[in-house]
């Protein structure tokens, strides 16, 4: 009891002191604390006080005055607050821990939410205002964009044998080019983008560049949209807002044209940061970024890949440091706080050398050591400061014999060091859970950059402000990047310090319970076996949805996954934000679970592959116009959706979400998934095609000059590339044919050959001239021809009068060896052998010659076989087989040693072999035709490997393989390029289900149910106007076209006129004909009608006369009606059948009475066109006649007395039955209602009220006599001048202002859905 009572005492002071300790720290925690949230602050503040000038000042918008009131005493209020954080900014920057700090953070929470309270009502009310009136103007701003760099980084600029000064050196050198790349050899970390971002704090640099230094970041997970939001974010930051929003839904190059417009009077420093070779990006990517300069600009970038210097004038290399070297030291102790002349002690001298050799002279090894130093060092006494060496060093070394001792292949001790940190960070800080926070970084990917948003879920932490803190931490220690933007706190990683993270996790078996945390965080439900949660409709965090797939798959949720990847709103989402390459990458993962046996998805692959396939081919048209992926999606799945279940779910899906309007096509309306997996579609038609990698590389050329189009598969990206000429030049390049063209061997450039011997080399990726040179001794005359080049563009052959071929040299002009003689009549086709030492020739003498190509020598005998003109020869790339395509229909395989066939002739073809390649292993043929289709053929056996690729409009001019033979390119006649799976060849096709010729008429019957057809197939046809299905079988009876057609009033009768002269008449049910034939015109029958009751029948024809009949018995009730002098174009019938209206050609309307087949009336005249389309009001009282001559009358049915006169363009016309309204119908089918008393035009179809107020009309309309199929491709909502819903591949045709959108023979319709 003495000694508990002895004790007691002592306690009570330890834990007192305990509790000053604590209270200490915790109070350095909070001075830190209100540093940075006063820095947070005084932006925001400046901010808000930036904000409320130009509200003050701006003239583009109108604020009421409440509001302004509201924004006055905000200003105020501001102001005060701004003041109090000036005051306070000394004492919280230099406070200590003994003074009142906490008192401080009650002012500065006070002035936050002051500020949360201005920006609450800004976005809340203010913004609302705002969107709903006109859109300011942008104004150019320069702007210093690039990150900063910490303060502690030893970077220097002023010489020029530093890495940094080169660097400098080189962007502000006048003579050198506009373009310098930085090249890390082979590694990150040695400090690239520090050197990079450092730039932008040299005043000399900053003077060079008064329109701004503009930062892009990219990475190995970059993507064309990662680099068009680079873009649309430096124009925003420049003062762009607007242009910013519209240059984040286009693609790469138009994105690069509008911001070189912004961007065009300005002398700007771009610097594009880590770009690699992946998703598409390439050198080319640099071209497009360089479009944005003026000439006085300059662009940096950094890379790994030498792939990229290509494009860089200048060339500066950053390497490791020398591990023990000056700078080392240096950087290490710069890093930690000290002095580069520190003396140590002897053990934490050792401590310093030993962490130096860890380090390995990488300099992101040394920023992370020396800042965890120093971190152990603020802890420690004056005296103890320096012992932090020795400290981290012991910790270091002490770190258990684990996964983290594995070293990373360049990198040396950098995990030991990572983790030794986070056990600083842990010790000092011991509710931060740092070790397991990194860890649960392993969620991220290369470069990818998360708010505290998404940390705050991955971290589990209360607010926001905490996970901000976790994020200034890391920053510390250098293991992460902190940005802000946009009043949002980012993380980004360096990915060699991303990969320490993920070896972490897997190392202790975490990886898959972080990624399933995750996604908890944003699903609770799926905790309970939820597998539908809807994903699209989440906020985006900037994180989530580009990564939920991947989430999915990581942890094992594949009911969730796959059924997320099942829904269209979620494809859709992602197409449209995001583009193909995000919609692949989740389907990907769909995929991979699919082919996993395990999981019981196998029949889900093939409708995931479509999809992917589908809006492969769809997203040229989406990237226009994002409203059409769902047309696009549903008319290029339908077809397999009859094959597979999942895809009938996709597209029923579809049609019940597609938010309205929207287009849904029937099937055939777009081209189905098949063999071809891409169209691309070109200014002009294809003139070659290389395939190189990722890309495919296209020559064009037309009247107005050349181009190169280069398409990158990844991305889906076309970017055309016309050629740079100067004036004087294009008379020799342009006048003339441009016969061949090839890439050169560096891949840098590319070499045309012109009919009069001139050969010029262009710089692939600028489009500029480089070279030309003359042919020596070429003739230029009709019959000499530069018909061929090398496959390194080093050699070109031509042919001449004299049936002989020559070999020139592209560089020089000079003729390499002697002419080659032995054919007998003109050379066609050349191709090279890949060494350039065979020439292979064909010609119009049928056969095939091998030579040397040095000396001339004939190699072989005359490959003789073909019955017709030898078009094209290809020569394998080992040079052991010659292929051959002739007009004779045929290809042939030869053996290149000897001359013979190989196989028997290649047959399949129906007209001219037009081009021909082989793939790189020799194993495939693949041929081109002008029969449309393009084959792919067994080298060995001769054999067709797939069905004919089914897809060209026109003749096919060239074709090429890729490097793998998985790809087939072809070029046709229809100005399109479409890429083939070289694997299954399959051609899906749609079964015709319309007429087999051009629709020439319709009719629509009383209540808008049935559409019938006339067609040059001789048939009738009766379709659902909702569905666009058939109703019927084809009416069959005609002997030749069917020229009108017109529909009962009950829709019971079907009534057609041909030019067999006869008129028919109709079951509508069943199809049946219910007369014999009408017979009596002696011209083809032009134009029919039915009365109201249906009793009768009036036709006109070619031969000037109306006639009426007996709809029942067929027979004639009146006299032939004559009177026109031309042939009847329009008849029409009053609703009570007494009279009978005429139009004609010859520019006359007449009026007739039905009984007697007398005229009513002299005839009506006033048109100077022949009349295309009457109507007569239900009370018989007024005639509307339509003409060519685009005016639009209306008549006095009982004296023929002209009431009103319109100017305007009517395919048909209305009435209303007492004659007061009429209805137009453009050709362009735009709708107008006109008043007759007043002549004006009351309103048109684009107004929001016409569909009501045309329905509440008792109207009578004309019937579409003949059909004039104006297609086009586009179907618009409300006619031409209406928002752009659908892009059809077939042309189709709108013939009633109806919903409804037909292709000329019917076969293929869409319709919109309201």
């Amino acid at each position: 009891m003495e000694y508990v009572a002895l004790v007691a005492p002592v306690v009570k002071v330890v834990e007192k002191l305990e509790a000053i300790v604590n209270r200490y720290y915790e109070r350095g925690d909070i001075i830190e604390d209100n540093r940075r949230q006063l820095g947070r602050l005084i932006r925001q503040y400046a901010e808000a006080a930036e904000i409320l000038r130009q509200l003050e000042t701006s003239k583009h918008f109108e604020i009421d005055r409440v509001t302004s009131a509201r924004l006055r005493l905000f200003k105020i209020d501001l102001e005060e607050d701004g003041k109090t954080l000036e005051q306070w900014k000394e004492p919280i920057n230099k406070a200590k821990r003994t003074k009142r700090v906490r008192r401080m953070k009650d002012v500065l929470d006070e002035c936050e939410a002051r500020s949360k309270e201005f920006f609450e009502f800004l976005n809340d009310k203010i913004s609302p205002m705002l969107s709903s009136q006109p859109m300011r103007q942008d104004y150019y701003k320069a702007r210093n964009t690039v990150p900063r760099n910490p303060p502690r980084l030893i970077l220097n600029y002023n010489r020029s044998d530093t890495c940094e000064g080169k660097l400098k050196d080189a962007v502000l050198c006048k003579e050198e080019g506009q373009v310098v790349a930085v090249l890390a050899c082979g590694q990150g970390g040695v400090g690239k983008t520090c050197a990079l971002r450092g730039l932008a704090g040299e005043t000399e640099v900053k003077s060079a560049f008064p329109g701004g230094l503009l930062y892009i970041q990219l990475g190995n997970d970059a993507t064309m949209k990662s680099i068009v939001e680079g873009i649309a974010t430096v124009v925003d930051k420049t003062g762009g807002e607007q242009l910013a929003k519209s240059i984040r839904e286009m693609p790469l190059a138009k994105a690069a044209e509008k911001a070189s417009d912004w961007f065009c009077a300005h002398t700007c420093l771009f610097l594009v940061d880590d770009i690699w070779r992946v998703n598409g990006i390439d050198s080319g990517v640099l071209t497009t970024l360089e479009s944005m300069m003026n000439e006085k600009s300059r662009m940096i970038y950094t890379s790994r890949d030498e792939r990229f210097l290509n494009r860089a004038h200048t060339r500066i290399e950053f390497r490791k440091k020398d591990t023990h070297g000056e700078l080392s030291r240096r950087m290490l102790m710069k890093h930690a706080g000290y002095d580069a002349e520190c003396d140590l002690s002897e053990e934490n001298k050792n401590a310093f050398e030993a962490i130096l050799d860890m380090c390995d002279g990488l300099p992101l090894a040394h920023g992370i050591a020396g800042r965890s130093v120093w971190n152990i060092s603020r802890t420690k006494s004056a005296e103890q400061k320096q012992d932090a060496w020795s400290k981290f060093h012991q910790g270091i070394l002490s770190h258990r014999n684990d996964m983290y001792d594995v070293t990373m292949e360049g990198y040396g001790k950098l995990p030991k060091i990572v983790d030794a940190s986070l056990e600083v960070l842990e010790r000092c800080n011991s509710r931060g859970r740092y070790c397991e926070r990194f860890r649960a970084l392993c969620v991220l990917q290369k470069q990818e950059r998360v708010s505290t948003r998404m940390l705050q879920k991955l971290w589990d932490t209360e607010n926001l402000a905490d996970a901000e803190r976790v994020v200034d931490r890391f920053k510390e220690v250098s293991i992460a990047q902190k940005r802000e933007d946009g009043g949002l706190v980012y993380i980004q990683l360096h990915d060699i310090v991303l990969d320490i993270a993920t070896r972490m996790a897997e190392g202790r078996s975490e990886r898959h319970k972080i990624f399933r945390d995750l996604v908890y965080s944003y699903t609770p439900p799926l905790r309970w076996g939820d597998t539908s949660f809807e994903w699209w409709e989440t906020e985006d965090d900037g994180y989530i949805h580009d990564n939920v797939c991947r989430l999915l798959w990581n942890t094992g949720h594949a009911c969730q996954l796959m059924w997320l990847l099942s829904k269209p709103q979620w494809i859709a989402k992602r197409f449209v934000k995001k583009g193909i390459y995000a919609v692949e990458q989740d389907l990907k993962h769909g995929i991979a679970l699919a082919e996993n046996g395990n999981y019981g998805y196998a029949n889900h692959k093939e409708h995931l592959d479509m999809v992917g396939r589908a809006a492969r081919l769809a997203h040229t048209t989406v990237a226009t116009n994002p409203r059409e992926v769902w047309f696009q999606l549903h008319g290029r799945l339908l077809l397999h959706a009859t094959k597979c279940e999942q895809t009938k779910k996709f597209v029923e899906e579809i049609e019940k979400c597609a938010p309205r309007p929207w287009v849904k096509g029937s099937l055939g309306i777009l081209p189905a998934p098949g063999a071809a997996e891409e169209i691309i579609k070109l200014p002009v038609c294809a003139s070659s095609i290389t395939v190189e990698d990722d890309e495919t590389w296209i020559f064009w050329r037309s009247d107005g000059g050349m181009g190169v189009s280069k398409h990158t598969r990844t991305s889906g990206v076309c970017d055309h590339h016309p050629l740079v000429m100067k004036e004087e030049d294009k008379p020799r390049l342009l006048d003339v044919d441009c016969e061949t063209f090839a890439k050169m061997g560096d891949r840098r450039s590319f070499v045309t050959a012109h009919g009069n011997g001139r050969i010029v080399t262009w710089n692939r990726d600028t489009g500029e001239m480089e070279r030309e040179v003359e042919c020596l001794g070429y003739i230029s005359d009709a019959v000499w021809m530069l018909i061929g080049f090398s496959c390194d563009g080093t050699r070109v052959a031509s042919t001449s009068s004299q049936d002989d071929t020559r070999v020139w040299d592209t560089c020089s002009g000079e003729a390499m060896g002697a002419p080659l003689v032995g054919h007998t009549a003109f050379v066609i086709c050349v191709a090279f052998s890949s060494n350039r030492n065979v020439l292979v020739t064909g010609s119009d003498d049928n056969t095939v010659r091998v030579w040397n190509a040095q000396s001339g020598e004939a190699l072989t005998a005359p490959l003789v076989g073909h019955t017709d003109w030898v078009s094209c020869v290809a020569v394998s790339a080992d040079g052991r087989r010659i292929v051959s395509g002739s007009r004779d229909k045929t290809v042939r395989v030869w053996n290149a040693q000897s001359g013979e066939a190989l196989t028997a002739p290649l047959v399949g073809h129906t007209d001219w072999v037009s081009c021909v390649a082989v793939s790189a292993d020799g194993t495939r043929i693949v041929s081109g035709s002008r029969d449309k289709t393009v084959r792919v053929w067994n080298a060995q056996s001769g054999e067709a490997l797939t069905p004919p690729l089914v897809g060209h409009t026109a003749s096919v001019v060239c074709v090429a393989v890729s490097a793998d033979g998985t790809r087939i390119v072809s070029g046709a006649l229809d100005k399109t390029v479409r890429v083939w799976n070289a694997q299954s060849g399959e051609a899906l096709t749609v079964p015709p289900v319309g007429h087999t010729d051009w629709v020439s008429c319709v009719a629509v019957s009383a209540d808008g149910k049935r559409i019938v057809s006339g067609s040059w197939d001789k048939t009738v046809r009766v379709w659902n106007a909702q569905s666009g299905e058939a109703l019927t079988a084809p009416l069959v009876g005609h002997t030749d076209w069917v020229s009108c057609v017109a529909v009962s009033a009950d829709g019971k009768r079907i009534v057609s006129g041909s030019w067999d002269k006869t008129v028919r008449v109709w079951n509508a049910e069943s199809g049946e004909a219910l007369t014999a034939p009408l017979v009596g015109h002696t011209d083809w029958v032009r134009c029919v009608a039915v009365s109201a009751d249906g009793t009768r029948i009036v036709s006109g024809a070619l031969d000037k006369t109306v006639r009426v009949w007996n709809a029942q018995s067929g027979e004639a009730l009146t006299p032939r009606l004559v009177g026109h002098t031309h042939d009847v174009s329009y008849v029409a019938v009053s609703a009570d059948g007494r009279r009978i209206v005429s139009g004609s050609r010859d520019k006359t309307v007449r009026v007739w009475n039905a009984e007697s087949g007398e005229a009513l009336t002299a005839p009506l005249v006033g048109h100077t066109d022949w009349v295309r389309c009457v109507a007569v009001s239900a009370d018989g009282t007024r005639i509307v006649s339509g003409s060519w001559d685009k005016t639009v009358r209306v008549w006095n049915a009982e004296d023929g007395r002209s009431m009103f006169v319109q100017e305007c363009e009517a395919k048909r016309v209305a009435v209303d039955a007492h004659g007061s309204k009429v209805v137009t119908v453009s050709r362009r089918d735009v709708s107008s209602l006109w008043d007759v008393s007043s002549g004006e035009c009351a309103m048109t179809s684009t107004h929001a009220a016409w569909q009501p107020t045309v329905a509440a009309l008792d109207l009578s309309w004309s019937q579409v006599q003949s059909w004039k199929f104006a297609g086009q491709r586009e179907v618009r909502d409300g006619g031409e001048a209406g928002p752009l819903l659908a892009t059809c591949e077939c042309e189709v045709a709108n013939f009633n202002g109806g919903d409804m959108y037909f292709s000329r023979d019917f076969d293929r319709r869409c319709r919109i859905i309201r």
